[in-house]
């Protein structure tokens, strides 16, 4: 999974997340219980997703997310083909 974090202005931080068809990943699923808990929200669907949290939490966000993504690396099931 790719994940990309950034700041589009000064009160959000924003995640957007890809996985690659051979990954097994939610992204929806991993990702949004962390921006509601942080006081954000998002959308998307277990292949993408995109999230937004208040710029005051950012650096919790980022601490959380990686450890999400940390998970993923050390356990990922990878499958076969795809596109």
């Amino acid at each position: 999974a790719v994940v990309l974090l950034f700041s589009p202005e000064e009160q959000t931080v924003v995640a957007t997340c890809r996985v690659p068809p051979n990954v097994d990943f939610d992204a929806l699923g991993e990702l949004l219980p962390i921006a509601l808990e942080l006081g954000g929200g998002g959308g998307g669907h277990a292949r993408a997703a995109a999230l937004r949290v208040p710029a005051a939490v950012g650096d919790a966000f980022l601490v959380k997310v990686l450890d999400v993504v940390r998970k993923l690396g050390r356990g990922a099931k990878r499958g076969g083909g795809g596109p």
